[in-house]
């Protein structure tokens, strides 16, 4: 790559920098498993400390290369084609955007639609802002609120499967949905 990327060889850097993303994805996720483990695993921390400890030490792992993976895979895409055609191209990000689903691999299956549910609004908005770039659609006042809703649907209509019990709980609570008890134990 041009002098001002990175130091070094594409795949050399892309190595190095895999293992660095680890510490870098654990100041993210320590808190963001740490968090809900004392607060929704206290009993079970209590009770059987060793394997919640183990539950919530893989949940982390995974979480942590699961992200590493993601923004080298993102890194070594633009590298490659930076390389080849020694210019930057739109198509590269949204390229790159889809080889980003393979580094779901190291995460949970239950994760996986916790992660779609996040991305699936912004890749609406990632789209709509190329779209608008180009030219071929004309900006909407307030657009975003219209993009929101579109997700939101979608996230409304998710299988009752594939949504995790706290989410359906709080979606309930903000839509004011009487809770029914629910027979999903796959994501409790």
């Amino acid at each position: 790559c041009s002098v001002g990327y990175h130091e070094g060889p594409c795949p050399h850097y892309i190595f190095k920098d895999w293992f660095l993303g680890l510490g870098r994805a654990g100041r993210i996720y320590l808190p963001v498993h740490l968090i809900p483990m004392i607060i929704f695993r206290y009993n079970s921390l209590l009770s059987d400390p060793s394997s919640t400890l183990l539950h919530t030490f893989k949940a982390f792992v995974s979480s942590c290369m699961f992200l590493t993976s993601y923004q080298s895979i993102v890194k070594g895409n633009c590298c490659f084609w930076r390389n080849l055609l020694q210019r930057d191209e739109w198509w590269q990000g949204c390229l790159s955007g889809f080889l980003t689903s393979f580094a779901t691999s190291f995460e949970r299956k239950s994760r996986v639609s916790e992660l779609m549910l996040y991305c699936w609004p912004r890749a609406l908005e990632s789209t709509w802002k190329l779209l608008l770039k180009r030219g071929m659609v004309r900006n909407i006042p307030n657009g975003e609120v219209v993009l929101f809703a579109f997700a939101a649907t979608n996230l409304m209509s998710i299988e009752r499967q594939d949504f995790k019990d706290t989410y359906h709980k709080a979606l309930c609570y903000l839509v004011g949905y009487p809770l029914k008890k629910t027979e999903n134990k796959e994501f409790s």
